[in-house]
Protein backbone atom coordinates (compact mmCIF):
# COMPACT_ATOMS: atom_id res chain seq x y z
CA UNK A 1 0.00 0.00 0.00
CA UNK A 2 1.26 3.44 -0.87
CA UNK A 3 0.56 6.67 1.12
CA UNK A 4 1.86 8.28 -1.33
CA UNK A 5 -1.36 9.90 -2.76
CA UNK A 6 -0.56 13.08 -4.28
CA UNK A 7 2.46 11.72 -5.89
CA UNK A 8 0.00 8.49 -7.19
CA UNK A 9 -2.60 10.53 -8.88
CA UNK A 10 0.23 13.22 -10.29
CA UNK A 11 -1.58 15.77 -9.27
CA UNK A 12 1.41 18.32 -9.16
CA UNK A 13 3.32 16.82 -12.37
CA UNK A 14 -0.21 16.90 -14.24
CA UNK A 15 -1.84 19.89 -13.33
CA UNK A 16 -1.93 22.11 -17.15
CA UNK A 17 -3.70 25.03 -18.14
CA UNK A 18 -6.62 26.80 -15.90
CA UNK A 19 -6.30 24.40 -13.10
CA UNK A 20 -2.14 25.09 -12.94
CA UNK A 21 -2.73 29.02 -12.96
CA UNK A 22 -5.62 28.86 -10.35
CA UNK A 23 -3.11 27.38 -7.68
CA UNK A 24 0.21 29.00 -8.80
CA UNK A 25 -1.99 32.41 -8.73
CA UNK A 26 -3.31 31.40 -5.11
CA UNK A 27 0.66 30.74 -4.15
CA UNK A 28 1.73 34.37 -5.56
CA UNK A 29 3.65 32.93 -8.66
CA UNK A 30 3.01 33.41 -12.19
CA UNK A 31 2.27 30.80 -14.46
CA UNK A 32 5.64 30.38 -17.26
CA UNK A 33 5.63 28.53 -20.20
CA UNK A 34 8.27 27.71 -22.48
CA UNK A 35 6.31 28.83 -25.72
CA UNK A 36 6.49 32.25 -27.02
CA UNK A 37 3.62 34.92 -26.90
CA UNK A 38 1.54 34.95 -30.18
CA UNK A 39 -0.30 38.75 -31.49
CA UNK A 40 -3.65 39.17 -30.14
CA UNK A 41 -6.25 38.03 -32.36
CA UNK A 42 -8.54 40.09 -34.43
CA UNK A 43 -11.19 40.04 -32.01
CA UNK A 44 -11.35 42.67 -29.64
CA UNK A 45 -9.87 41.35 -26.16
CA UNK A 46 -12.88 42.97 -24.55
CA UNK A 47 -15.31 40.40 -25.95
CA UNK A 48 -12.85 37.42 -25.29
CA UNK A 49 -13.10 38.00 -21.79
CA UNK A 50 -12.85 34.31 -19.92
CA UNK A 51 -15.73 32.29 -17.86
CA UNK A 52 -15.09 33.32 -14.10
CA UNK A 53 -13.88 30.42 -12.86
CA UNK A 54 -16.27 27.86 -10.93
CA UNK A 55 -16.74 28.11 -7.45
CA UNK A 56 -15.35 25.38 -5.77
CA UNK A 57 -17.34 24.27 -2.37
CA UNK A 58 -15.20 22.49 0.52
CA UNK A 59 -16.72 20.92 2.67
CA UNK A 60 -14.96 21.57 6.25
CA UNK A 61 -15.58 19.78 9.66
CA UNK A 62 -14.45 20.85 12.93
CA UNK A 63 -15.63 20.73 16.42
CA UNK A 64 -15.41 23.93 18.19
CA UNK A 65 -17.41 27.13 17.40
CA UNK A 66 -13.99 29.14 17.71
CA UNK A 67 -12.66 27.30 15.09
CA UNK A 68 -15.55 27.85 12.69
CA UNK A 69 -15.20 31.39 13.03
CA UNK A 70 -11.86 31.38 12.26
CA UNK A 71 -12.26 29.71 9.03
CA UNK A 72 -15.14 32.18 8.04
CA UNK A 73 -12.68 34.77 8.89
CA UNK A 74 -9.83 33.44 6.88
CA UNK A 75 -12.36 31.93 3.76
CA UNK A 76 -13.45 35.82 3.71
CA UNK A 77 -9.98 36.99 3.38
CA UNK A 78 -9.34 34.53 0.58
CA UNK A 79 -11.92 35.77 -1.03
CA UNK A 80 -10.63 39.50 -0.49
CA UNK A 81 -6.98 38.84 -1.31
CA UNK A 82 -6.58 35.91 -3.56
CA UNK A 83 -9.90 34.89 -5.47
CA UNK A 84 -13.37 34.01 -5.24
CA UNK A 85 -12.95 30.76 -6.50
CA UNK A 86 -13.30 28.51 -3.13
CA UNK A 87 -16.18 28.91 -0.74
CA UNK A 88 -16.69 26.90 2.58
CA UNK A 89 -19.57 24.52 4.62
CA UNK A 90 -19.05 24.29 7.80
CA UNK A 91 -19.92 21.76 10.03
CA UNK A 92 -19.31 21.98 13.65
CA UNK A 93 -19.61 18.67 15.35
CA UNK A 94 -19.83 18.01 18.76
CA UNK A 95 -16.42 16.23 20.05
CA UNK A 96 -18.01 12.75 21.06
CA UNK A 97 -19.45 12.62 17.23
CA UNK A 98 -16.73 14.38 15.44
CA UNK A 99 -13.98 10.82 15.47
CA UNK A 100 -16.86 8.57 14.13
CA UNK A 101 -18.28 11.03 11.38
CA UNK A 102 -14.47 10.83 9.87
CA UNK A 103 -14.17 7.21 9.43
CA UNK A 104 -17.53 7.03 8.63
CA UNK A 105 -17.46 9.53 5.66
CA UNK A 106 -13.66 8.30 4.57
CA UNK A 107 -15.44 4.42 4.67
CA UNK A 108 -18.00 5.99 2.16
CA UNK A 109 -16.17 7.97 -0.41
CA UNK A 110 -17.05 11.08 1.03
CA UNK A 111 -14.20 12.41 3.25
CA UNK A 112 -14.25 16.03 4.37
CA UNK A 113 -12.14 18.44 1.87
CA UNK A 114 -10.63 20.02 5.07
CA UNK A 115 -10.90 18.58 8.87
CA UNK A 116 -9.21 19.55 12.07
CA UNK A 117 -6.56 16.87 13.56
CA UNK A 118 -5.09 16.09 16.75
CA UNK A 119 -2.05 14.45 17.58
CA UNK A 120 -4.39 11.41 19.35
CA UNK A 121 -6.11 10.84 16.07
CA UNK A 122 -2.92 11.73 13.30
CA UNK A 123 -1.07 8.87 13.02
CA UNK A 124 -4.45 6.43 13.39
CA UNK A 125 -5.97 8.43 10.44
CA UNK A 126 -3.30 8.78 8.31
CA UNK A 127 -2.05 4.96 8.42
CA UNK A 128 -5.50 4.21 7.33
CA UNK A 129 -5.36 6.26 4.18
CA UNK A 130 -8.27 8.83 5.70
CA UNK A 131 -5.68 12.09 5.31
CA UNK A 132 -4.25 12.83 2.17
CA UNK A 133 -0.15 13.00 1.95
CA UNK A 134 0.62 16.82 1.44
CA UNK A 135 4.49 16.56 1.08
CA UNK A 136 4.64 17.34 -2.57
CA UNK A 137 2.18 20.28 -1.93
CA UNK A 138 4.68 21.19 1.00
CA UNK A 139 7.66 21.05 -1.37
CA UNK A 140 6.48 22.30 -4.49
CA UNK A 141 5.27 25.86 -2.30
CA UNK A 142 8.93 25.48 -0.87
CA UNK A 143 7.60 25.99 2.26
CA UNK A 144 10.29 25.34 5.48
CA UNK A 145 8.04 23.79 7.86
CA UNK A 146 10.34 24.49 10.81
CA UNK A 147 10.75 28.47 9.78
CA UNK A 148 7.38 28.23 9.74
CA UNK A 149 6.05 26.47 12.84
CA UNK A 150 7.12 24.96 16.08
CA UNK A 151 9.33 21.53 15.78
CA UNK A 152 7.04 19.85 18.38
CA UNK A 153 4.03 20.69 15.96
CA UNK A 154 5.86 19.53 12.92
CA UNK A 155 6.74 16.59 14.55
CA UNK A 156 3.47 15.93 15.24
CA UNK A 157 2.06 16.10 11.80
CA UNK A 158 4.83 14.34 9.72
CA UNK A 159 4.94 10.86 9.74
CA UNK A 160 6.21 7.78 7.87
CA UNK A 161 8.58 10.72 6.35
CA UNK A 162 5.08 12.34 4.80
CA UNK A 163 3.07 15.78 5.89
CA UNK A 164 -0.39 15.25 7.04
CA UNK A 165 -1.31 18.62 8.36
CA UNK A 166 -0.35 22.23 8.37
CA UNK A 167 -0.53 23.10 12.50
CA UNK A 168 -3.25 25.73 13.25
CA UNK A 169 -3.96 26.20 16.88
CA UNK A 170 -1.83 25.54 20.23
CA UNK A 171 -1.06 26.08 23.42
CA UNK A 172 1.76 25.73 25.80
CA UNK A 173 1.45 25.16 29.41
CA UNK A 174 1.94 27.58 32.14
CA UNK A 175 1.21 27.74 36.08
CA UNK A 176 -1.63 30.17 37.15
CA UNK A 177 -1.30 31.43 40.35
CA UNK A 178 -3.77 33.12 42.91
CA UNK A 179 -2.21 37.02 43.38
CA UNK A 180 -4.09 37.37 46.66
CA UNK A 181 -2.99 34.46 48.41
CA UNK A 182 0.33 35.21 47.34
CA UNK A 183 0.57 38.55 49.31
CA UNK A 184 -1.43 37.15 52.17
CA UNK A 185 1.53 34.68 52.66
CA UNK A 186 4.06 37.45 52.23
CA UNK A 187 5.36 35.65 49.20
CA UNK A 188 6.59 37.12 45.82
CA UNK A 189 5.33 35.53 42.78
CA UNK A 190 7.11 33.30 41.04
CA UNK A 191 10.09 34.19 38.58
CA UNK A 192 11.07 32.14 34.98
CA UNK A 193 13.52 29.83 36.53
CA UNK A 194 11.10 28.98 40.06
CA UNK A 195 12.30 25.12 40.84
CA UNK A 196 10.14 22.18 42.36
CA UNK A 197 11.65 23.26 45.46
CA UNK A 198 10.62 26.79 45.31
CA UNK A 199 7.07 25.61 44.13
CA UNK A 200 7.13 23.00 47.13
CA UNK A 201 7.85 25.50 49.91
CA UNK A 202 5.51 28.06 48.40
CA UNK A 203 2.89 25.53 47.91
CA UNK A 204 3.66 24.69 51.71
CA UNK A 205 3.15 28.37 52.80
CA UNK A 206 -0.04 28.86 50.59
CA UNK A 207 -1.94 25.74 51.96
CA UNK A 208 -3.97 26.40 55.14
CA UNK A 209 -5.70 23.86 57.36
CA UNK A 210 -8.47 23.96 60.35
CA UNK A 211 -6.75 21.00 61.77
CA UNK A 212 -7.10 18.43 60.10
CA UNK A 213 -9.31 19.86 57.64
CA UNK A 214 -7.65 21.72 54.63
CA UNK A 215 -9.53 25.31 54.16
CA UNK A 216 -7.34 25.73 50.99
CA UNK A 217 -4.37 23.69 49.07
CA UNK A 218 -1.21 24.86 47.91
CA UNK A 219 -1.44 23.41 44.78
CA UNK A 220 -3.05 21.11 41.98
CA UNK A 221 -1.09 18.03 40.51
CA UNK A 222 -2.20 14.66 38.72
CA UNK A 223 0.44 12.04 37.42
CA UNK A 224 -0.55 12.07 33.66
CA UNK A 225 -2.03 14.44 31.04
CA UNK A 226 -0.64 17.83 28.64
CA UNK A 227 -1.02 20.07 31.97
CA UNK A 228 0.18 17.63 34.26
CA UNK A 229 2.39 14.42 34.81
CA UNK A 230 3.76 14.76 31.22
CA UNK A 231 5.89 18.22 32.14
CA UNK A 232 6.84 16.95 35.61
CA UNK A 233 8.34 14.51 33.78
CA UNK A 234 10.32 16.38 30.95
CA UNK A 235 11.23 19.26 33.34
CA UNK A 236 12.79 16.29 35.83
CA UNK A 237 15.01 15.26 32.81
CA UNK A 238 12.58 12.31 31.80
CA UNK A 239 11.32 11.45 28.72
CA UNK A 240 7.52 9.87 28.17
CA UNK A 241 7.50 7.56 24.36
CA UNK A 242 11.03 7.13 22.68
CA UNK A 243 11.34 8.75 19.34
CA UNK A 244 10.54 5.73 17.42
CA UNK A 245 7.61 5.20 19.60
CA UNK A 246 8.33 1.49 20.24
CA UNK A 247 8.73 2.47 24.01
CA UNK A 248 7.65 4.26 27.30
CA UNK A 249 10.61 5.55 28.99
CA UNK A 250 8.75 7.54 31.98
CA UNK A 251 9.91 4.67 34.18
CA UNK A 252 13.24 5.51 34.15
CA UNK A 253 14.60 6.81 37.10
CA UNK A 254 14.08 10.59 35.58
CA UNK A 255 10.52 10.29 35.54
CA UNK A 256 10.03 7.82 37.92
CA UNK A 257 11.43 10.87 40.32
CA UNK A 258 9.13 13.31 38.71
CA UNK A 259 5.90 11.03 40.00
CA UNK A 260 7.33 10.41 43.36
CA UNK A 261 7.12 14.03 43.41
CA UNK A 262 4.16 14.18 42.79
CA UNK A 263 2.71 11.71 45.05
CA UNK A 264 4.78 13.16 47.72
CA UNK A 265 3.09 16.65 47.21
CA UNK A 266 -0.36 15.08 47.93
CA UNK A 267 0.35 12.12 50.64
CA UNK A 268 3.42 13.42 52.45
CA UNK A 269 3.64 16.85 52.37
CA UNK A 270 -0.38 17.46 52.21
CA UNK A 271 -0.29 20.65 49.83
CA UNK A 272 -2.05 18.99 47.13
CA UNK A 273 -5.89 17.66 47.28
CA UNK A 274 -6.39 13.87 46.25
CA UNK A 275 -8.61 13.11 43.54
CA UNK A 276 -11.55 12.82 45.84
CA UNK A 277 -11.25 15.66 47.80
CA UNK A 278 -10.79 17.63 44.29
CA UNK A 279 -13.93 15.88 43.07
CA UNK A 280 -15.43 17.01 46.15
CA UNK A 281 -14.82 20.69 45.54
CA UNK A 282 -15.76 20.50 42.16
CA UNK A 283 -12.27 19.91 40.39
CA UNK A 284 -9.70 22.29 40.22
CA UNK A 285 -10.93 24.72 38.04
CA UNK A 286 -13.96 25.71 40.41
CA UNK A 287 -11.34 25.42 43.54
CA UNK A 288 -8.73 27.85 41.95
CA UNK A 289 -11.87 30.46 41.15
CA UNK A 290 -13.17 29.89 44.48
CA UNK A 291 -10.27 30.79 46.48
CA UNK A 292 -9.77 26.88 47.37
CA UNK A 293 -6.47 26.74 45.23
CA UNK A 294 -2.71 28.69 45.12
CA UNK A 295 -1.27 27.17 41.98
CA UNK A 296 -2.68 25.37 39.35
CA UNK A 297 -1.39 24.54 35.54
CA UNK A 298 -3.15 24.87 32.35
CA UNK A 299 -3.34 26.75 29.15
CA UNK A 300 -3.69 29.87 27.31
CA UNK A 301 -7.60 29.13 27.43
CA UNK A 302 -7.64 29.62 31.14
CA UNK A 303 -7.88 33.46 29.93
CA UNK A 304 -11.47 33.03 28.51
CA UNK A 305 -12.47 31.76 32.09
CA UNK A 306 -10.81 33.84 34.14
CA UNK A 307 -11.48 37.44 32.37
CA UNK A 308 -15.23 37.20 33.53
CA UNK A 309 -14.25 37.28 37.70
CA UNK A 310 -14.45 40.23 38.97
CA UNK A 311 -12.18 41.40 41.69
CA UNK A 312 -10.39 38.06 40.56
CA UNK A 313 -6.27 39.14 40.39
CA UNK A 314 -4.22 36.50 38.92
CA UNK A 315 -1.13 35.52 37.60
CA UNK A 316 0.70 33.18 35.49
CA UNK A 317 4.36 31.99 35.47
CA UNK A 318 6.14 29.50 32.95
CA UNK A 319 5.97 25.77 34.83
CA UNK A 320 8.61 25.64 37.71
CA UNK A 321 11.69 22.95 36.61
CA UNK A 322 13.17 20.37 37.53
CA UNK A 323 16.71 19.75 35.73
CA UNK A 324 15.21 22.01 33.08
CA UNK A 325 12.44 24.22 31.56
CA UNK A 326 10.02 22.12 30.00
CA UNK A 327 5.96 21.90 28.68
CA UNK A 328 4.29 19.45 26.28
CA UNK A 329 2.37 21.29 23.75
CA UNK A 330 -0.18 20.21 22.05
CA UNK A 331 -1.77 21.56 19.17
CA UNK A 332 -4.25 21.23 15.83
CA UNK A 333 -3.56 20.52 12.42
CA UNK A 334 -6.08 21.37 9.22
CA UNK A 335 -5.47 17.98 7.14
CA UNK A 336 -7.09 16.97 3.83
CA UNK A 337 -9.47 13.95 3.31
CA UNK A 338 -8.16 11.27 1.08
CA UNK A 339 -9.44 10.85 -2.37
CA UNK A 340 -10.84 15.03 -2.39
CA UNK A 341 -12.10 15.84 -5.92
CA UNK A 342 -10.19 18.73 -5.49
CA UNK A 343 -7.34 18.35 -3.19
CA UNK A 344 -5.28 21.15 -5.25
CA UNK A 345 -8.22 23.58 -3.65
CA UNK A 346 -7.82 22.11 0.08
CA UNK A 347 -4.37 22.63 -0.48
CA UNK A 348 -4.43 26.52 -1.22
CA UNK A 349 -7.08 27.06 1.46
CA UNK A 350 -5.62 25.25 4.17
CA UNK A 351 -2.32 27.30 3.15
CA UNK A 352 -3.61 30.37 3.32
CA UNK A 353 -5.49 29.56 6.97
CA UNK A 354 -2.44 29.00 8.52
CA UNK A 355 0.67 30.59 6.82
CA UNK A 356 -1.02 33.89 5.38
CA UNK A 357 -0.82 37.33 7.03
CA UNK A 358 -5.25 36.88 7.57
CA UNK A 359 -4.27 33.06 9.15
CA UNK A 360 -1.74 34.21 11.44
CA UNK A 361 -3.67 37.06 12.75
CA UNK A 362 -6.01 34.20 14.51
CA UNK A 363 -9.53 35.61 15.83
CA UNK A 364 -9.05 33.06 18.57
CA UNK A 365 -8.64 35.15 21.32
CA UNK A 366 -7.33 32.61 23.83
CA UNK A 367 -6.07 29.97 21.63
CA UNK A 368 -2.72 30.41 19.81
CA UNK A 369 -1.64 30.50 16.04
CA UNK A 370 0.34 27.66 15.25
CA UNK A 371 2.99 29.61 13.70
CA UNK A 372 6.07 31.25 15.03
CA UNK A 373 4.51 34.41 13.87
CA UNK A 374 1.28 33.94 14.15
CA UNK A 375 1.93 33.19 18.30
CA UNK A 376 3.51 36.81 18.02
CA UNK A 377 0.87 38.61 16.63
CA UNK A 378 -1.59 37.01 19.13
CA UNK A 379 0.60 37.87 22.39
CA UNK A 380 0.83 41.38 20.96
CA UNK A 381 -2.92 41.97 20.83
CA UNK A 382 -4.15 39.69 23.28
CA UNK A 383 -5.68 42.01 25.94
CA UNK A 384 -3.71 39.71 28.50
CA UNK A 385 -0.18 40.53 26.84
CA UNK A 386 1.86 40.08 29.81
CA UNK A 387 0.78 36.83 30.72
CA UNK A 388 0.26 35.93 27.36
CA UNK A 389 4.12 36.68 26.72
CA UNK A 390 4.34 33.78 29.26
CA UNK A 391 2.92 31.13 27.04
CA UNK A 392 5.04 33.05 23.87
CA UNK A 393 8.32 32.58 25.73
CA UNK A 394 7.60 29.14 26.84
CA UNK A 395 7.51 28.21 22.86
CA UNK A 396 11.56 27.90 23.30
CA UNK A 397 11.14 25.02 25.86
CA UNK A 398 7.87 23.63 24.01
CA UNK A 399 8.34 19.47 23.76
CA UNK A 400 6.73 17.10 21.42
CA UNK A 401 3.18 15.95 22.56
CA UNK A 402 3.18 12.05 22.87
CA UNK A 403 1.28 9.85 20.45
CA UNK A 404 1.07 6.99 18.34
CA UNK A 405 -1.14 4.33 16.21
CA UNK A 406 -2.96 3.84 19.49
CA UNK A 407 -2.19 7.05 21.52
CA UNK A 408 -6.31 6.63 22.62
CA UNK A 409 -5.67 3.24 24.02
CA UNK A 410 -2.65 3.82 26.00
CA UNK A 411 -3.72 7.16 27.07
CA UNK A 412 -6.34 5.83 28.98
CA UNK A 413 -4.78 2.44 30.76
CA UNK A 414 -1.47 4.23 31.52
CA UNK A 415 -3.39 7.12 33.60
CA UNK A 416 -5.51 3.96 35.25
CA UNK A 417 -2.69 2.32 36.66
CA UNK A 418 -1.11 5.60 37.86
CA UNK A 419 -4.00 6.82 39.92
CA UNK A 420 -3.72 3.86 41.65
CA UNK A 421 -0.56 5.51 43.61
CA UNK A 422 -1.95 8.83 43.34
CA UNK A 423 -4.63 7.25 45.37
CA UNK A 424 -2.19 5.62 47.89
CA UNK A 425 -3.52 1.69 46.59
CA UNK A 426 -0.35 1.04 45.56
CA UNK A 427 3.37 2.99 45.51
CA UNK A 428 4.04 4.81 42.87
CA UNK A 429 7.19 2.58 42.04
CA UNK A 430 4.89 -0.65 41.63
CA UNK A 431 1.98 1.55 39.52
CA UNK A 432 4.65 2.84 37.28
CA UNK A 433 6.10 -0.50 36.77
CA UNK A 434 2.46 -2.04 36.04
CA UNK A 435 1.94 1.34 33.62
CA UNK A 436 5.11 1.52 31.51
CA UNK A 437 4.41 -3.06 30.68
CA UNK A 438 0.74 -2.19 29.94
CA UNK A 439 1.82 0.80 27.47
CA UNK A 440 4.37 -1.20 25.86
CA UNK A 441 2.36 -4.20 24.96
CA UNK A 442 0.48 -1.57 23.12
CA UNK A 443 3.22 -0.25 21.47
CA UNK A 444 4.15 -3.83 20.56
CA UNK A 445 0.96 -4.73 19.11
CA UNK A 446 0.72 -1.79 17.16
CA UNK A 447 3.92 -2.63 15.37
CA UNK A 448 2.36 -5.16 14.18
CA UNK A 449 -0.86 -3.26 13.25
CA UNK A 450 1.50 -0.63 11.32
CA UNK A 451 3.04 -3.77 9.30
CA UNK A 452 0.11 -4.95 8.42
CA UNK A 453 -0.76 -1.58 6.85
CA UNK A 454 2.25 -1.66 4.74
CA UNK A 455 3.42 1.83 6.49
CA UNK A 456 6.26 0.27 7.94
CA UNK A 457 8.71 -2.53 7.36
Amino acid sequence: MSLSKVTRRGVLAGMAGGGAAVVLAACGQAAMTDEPQTEMAEKPAAEEMPAEPETVLLNVICYTDAQGNDYQTTIDGYRDEVGTEIDLSIDITAWAEYWPKLKTSAAAGTPFDVMIMNGPNIMFHAANEILYDLSPYVSADNIDMLETFPGYLVNVYTLFGKVWGLPNFHATIGMYYNVEHLEQAGLSEPELGWTFDDWLDMSQKLTMRQGDTAERWGTYVGAWGQTEGYNYILANGGEILNAEKTEFLFGDAAGLGALNFIHDLIHRHGVAPDRQAASDAGGKRDMFHNGLLSFRASGPWEFGFLTPLEGFNWGVQALPMGTRQANVVHGSSLSVGDSVATPDHSWTFIKYATTSDTGENSTAQYTMPASWKGSRNWAANSSHSEEANIFLQSMDWGYDYPQSYSTLEWNSAIPAELNKAIDNEVTMDEAVATAVAIGNKILEEEQVELRRLGVIS
